[in-house]
């Protein structure tokens, strides 16, 4: 009869591989690079609203106040909102 060791590890599994940790480039270049960006896609964003309400209404300062309206209550709410998410604590919900 052949008895096992309590060391015996030839059947378990082979350890999965260790990871390595991602280094984050939070250098002011890579933040002024994604700020930039950032504000292009929003100007983008802003300039196709403007271009789909002027199918709709033949002035465009109606369509620009519109959109500038849009941007600005929803950039205000965005911020308003994002400003507390570090104080508080969302597990006293559940």
């Amino acid at each position: 009869m052949m008895s096992l060791s309590p060391l015996d590890y030839s059947n378990m599994p082979p350890a999965p591989p260790r990871h390595r940790e991602l280094e984050i480039d939070t250098g002011r270049r890579r933040r002024i690079t994604g700020l930039i960006a950032y504000l292009l896609f929003f100007a983008t964003v802003a300039g196709l609203l403007v271009f789909v309400f002027l199918q709709f209404t033949p002035s465009v300062m109606l369509a620009v106040g519109i959109v500038t309206f849009m941007v600005l209550y929803m950039s205000i709410m965005g911020w308003i909102t994002s400003r507390n998410l570090s104080k508080q604590d969302f597990r006293k919900d559940f």
